[in-house]
């Protein structure tokens, strides 16, 4: 806060009227009219100096003489008057009397001042008037306390007299005590056997111990939060750790603020004062107006003693002067006081002042008085159950008996352990099938990691069916920008694939599609079960790339221009062979019956999902085809194919081999519209047979009979999907129902849904949500 308020007076007085430039105004006006006054000396003395000068007629030792001789004169005035005014009836003796007067009559009213002011403060809530009655009520108490200590010490003695009471009390007490003891050893026998009772199997000691576990935690949370809502409610205050923080802040921001300044004007010193620096000027200039200054100062002080011996003189000024100063002296500090008392009360009565701080000093203290009272509380009740007959000896017993039942239970949860690890390490264990899942990963990684590799073989082989020379394109940026996803860049002509599907003038930027295929592409290799998907040839990446955009463009999530619409339907019904041109991707359409673009991807594109084993484009055939443009340029180390360590398969596209007009075993037809239905129905039964369906459903519940193979499970669930009655769902999920069959088709899931048999059949299906 000082730091503060000094940091402010030092702007304003560096403002245009404020006191630094009120005293550089100063300043230069002393310097003008030193310059003035030395210039004036300097004409004297050359006048003095002249033929006809004052120096010549008069001489400097007749001066000199003159001024001691006055001098010796002056100074014998004033021993004189010295002598007469140290009489007993001088002014000096007159003068200490006022003095020691006046002295007394300040001191006395300053006194007065000061009785006032403890009076007032003692009168206040937490003054001494009020310590002083608490005193007083205190002694009065401790006297009472003895007084009440003596009689009953006087009463003692009289009881133990040969006929006091004491005797009669005694053989009262003896028979109570016998009583007590009879009553004591009934009760402990009617406690051991309700304790017998009780801690049997079925007895009320496990449950009243479950009970009080609970009560006892449910106490703590409360109590927990009770005192998180008090801190938070306290740190919230005008004097809570919040308030201080942010002032802690404040206050460290200014001491770095100054630190920083401090060290600026240390390194300003240190360079002025090196040799050319300001300072040895500055030294220069201060050394002639030192002396200067000094010239002055002993002229000044010449004709001020010459001034005072005249006003110290009977009738001089010094007395009147003397009288108005101790008044106006005694005005100010008047003022002062009652400015300084004013802002002590405004600091008092504000959030963080004193009277604030009594009252939470008189809460703590009240808390304190309770918190040893409970303490006293609970120390007396701590004597009374160590007792023989206390409640801590029952305590000891419930607790050796629930310590021995502890060990028993952790032995026998320590044999079954040992059993569960003999029987785990086994050769049909738990181990083994551990062993299995990880082998199971490693492929999974292993295949993984394969297709990445052949993604480095793409450029080629897409130049061989579209058609361009062969071995040409070297110099392509390939590269793997997400889980599955490879990016092949043509930097002379800035084409971009993705997962070797070539994006067009019409296509979405690549910067906005490659987090969205990317989450695709990684939910496929995470649901794909390893025993039933391969990666498939080049051509089976742009199919299910083509797939993926497909759904993207179904779902609005990127804009998709017509041309590019038809591009990715043409893809789809190609199997992955990509068109040239929009035109060629036209007549594709044509060709397969799809009139629309946006139709097509809806009608012929299949499920997202990973293609399982036999649905992938075929390969191509093995006898192999040359560009029609000549003969490779490069060999296969120029290729990008060869970083990947294979040769990519080259050959006629996919869709023209031996297998072109006819259905291949095991996988949908070259994408007719009427086999729409069905093929979205074949692939979402091979997907959702591949998840944890055929696991829950098949293996562990045997709830369908006659099913052993997933291959079998996904007939099924084709069946239900293509003949079954169907629902909607909340979150875009859909129910089918068919012969005691229900599947659910989630879209978000990683295994595509479930398929069951539901105990109450079709009422699960109508009500399931």
């Amino acid at each position: 806060m000082e730091n503060r308020q000094v940091e402010n007076r030092k702007r304003v007085d560096a403002g245009a009227s404020g006191r630094n430039e009120q005293t550089g105004k100063t300043q230069r006006q002393a310097a003008a009219k030193k310059v003035a006054e030395k210039k004036q000396v300097e004409n004297r003395k050359r006048v003095d100096a002249g033929a006809s000068g004052r120096n010549e007629q008069t001489g400097k030792k007749q001066r000199a003489v003159k001024a001691e001789k006055k001098k010796a004169e002056d100074k014998k005035k004033v021993e004189e008057r010295k002598r007469v005014d140290a009489g007993p009836s001088g002014r000096n003796e007159q003068t200490g009397q006022l003095k020691r007067r006046a002295e007394a009559e300040r001191k006395a009213a300053a006194d007065r001042k000061k009785v006032e002011e403890r009076k007032r403060v003692n009168a206040g809530p937490s003054g001494r008037n009020e310590q002083t009655e608490r005193g007083k009520r205190q002694r009065q108490a401790e006297q009472k306390a003895a007084e009440d200590r003596k009689k009953v010490e006087e009463r003692k003695r009289v009881d133990a007299g040969p006929s006091g009471r004491n005797e009669q009390t005694g053989q009262l007490k003896r028979k109570a005590e016998a009583d007590r003891k009879a009553r004591a050893a009934e009760y402990k026998r009617q406690v051991e056997n309700r304790r017998l009772v009780d801690a049997g199997p079925s007895g009320r000691n496990e449950q009243t111990g479950q009970l009080k576990r609970r009560a006892e935690a449910e106490r703590k949370a409360a109590a927990d939060r009770k005192k998180v809502e008090e801190r938070k409610r306290v740190n919230a205050g005008p004097s809570g750790r919040n308030e201080q923080t942010e002032r802690l802040q404040r206050q460290r921001q200014a001491e770095r603020k100054a630190a920083e300044d401090r060290k600026k004007v240390e390194e300003r010193k240190r360079v002025d004062a090196g040799p050319s620096g300001r300072n040895e000027q500055t030294g220069q200039l201060k050394r002639k107006a030192e002396a200067d200054r000094k010239a002055r100062a002993a002229e000044y002080k010449r004709q001020v003693e010459n001034r005072r011996l005249v006003d110290a003189g009977p009738s001089g000024r010094n007395e009147q002067t003397g009288q108005l100063k101790r008044r106006a002296e005694a005005e100010r500090k008047a003022a002062a006081d009652r400015k300084k008392v004013e802002e002590r009360k405004r600091v008092n009565a504000g959030p963080s002042g004193r009277n604030e701080q009594t009252e939470r000093l008189q809460r703590q203290r009240q808390a304190e008085r309770k918190a040893a009272e409970d303490r006293k509380k609970i120390d007396e009740r701590k004597r009374v159950d160590a007792g023989p007959s206390g409640r801590n000896e029952q305590t000891g017993q419930l607790k050796r008996k629930a310590e021995a039942d502890r060990k028993a239970r952790a032995a026998e949860y320590k044999r079954q352990v040992e059993n569960r690890r003999l029987v785990d390490a086994g050769p049909s264990g738990r181990n083994e099938q551990t062993g299995q899942r990880a082998a199971l990963a490693e492929r999974l990684r292993h295949q993984r990691a394969e297709q990445a590799r052949v993604a480095q073989g793409l450029v080629d082989y897409h130049d061989a069916l579209a058609g361009r020379p062969v071995g040409q394109r070297t110099g392509m940026i390939v590269e793997k920008v997400g889980p599955g996803l490879s990016k092949v860049t043509n930097p002379k002509t800035g084409e971009v694939s993705l997962n070797n599907f070539r994006l067009g003038k019409d296509a979405p930027p690549a910067e906005r599609l490659i987090p969205l295929l990317s989450r695709k592409t990684e939910r496929d290799l995470t649901s794909c079960p390893p025993d039933l998907c391969q990666p498939g040839p080049p051509s089976y990446l742009a199919w299910k790339t083509a797939n993926h955009l497909g759904d993207l463009c179904a779902d609005s999530e990127i804009e998709c221009g017509r041309e590019f619409d038809q591009e990715v339907a043409a893809t789809i019904a190609n199997l992955g062979v990509q068109p040239r041109s929009p035109e060629q991707a036209r007549n594709d359409l044509n060709a397969h019956a799809v009139a629309s673009s946006v139709g097509a991807v809806s009608r012929v594109r299949p499920a997202t999902s990973p293609l399982p084993r036999g649905n992938p484009p075929p390969p191509p055939v093995a006898e192999p085809r040359v560009p029609p443009q000549g003969p490779r340029t490069g060999g296969p180390s120029n290729a990008p194919a060869a970083q990947g360590g294979s040769t990519p398969p080259q050959g006629p596209p996919p869709g023209s081999g031996p297998n072109q007009g006819g259905q291949q075993p095991g996988r949908p037809t070259n994408g007719n519209v009427a086999d729409g239905p069905r093929l979205r129905a074949q692939l979402a039964g091979q997907e959702i047979a591949g998840g944890h369906a055929y696991t829950k459903h098949v293996v562990e519940r045997g709830e369908f009979r006659g099913v052993h193979t997933r291959e079998q499970f996904a007939e099924v669930i084709e069946k239900t999907i293509a003949k079954g009655e169907s629902r909607q769902l909340s979150n875009g999920r859909t129910a089918y129902w068919h012969e005691g069959v229900v599947v659910i088709r989630n879209p978000r899931a990683p295994d595509g849904g479930t398929a069951f048999a539901p105990t109450n059949g079709r009422q699960y299906f109508l009500t399931v949500q």
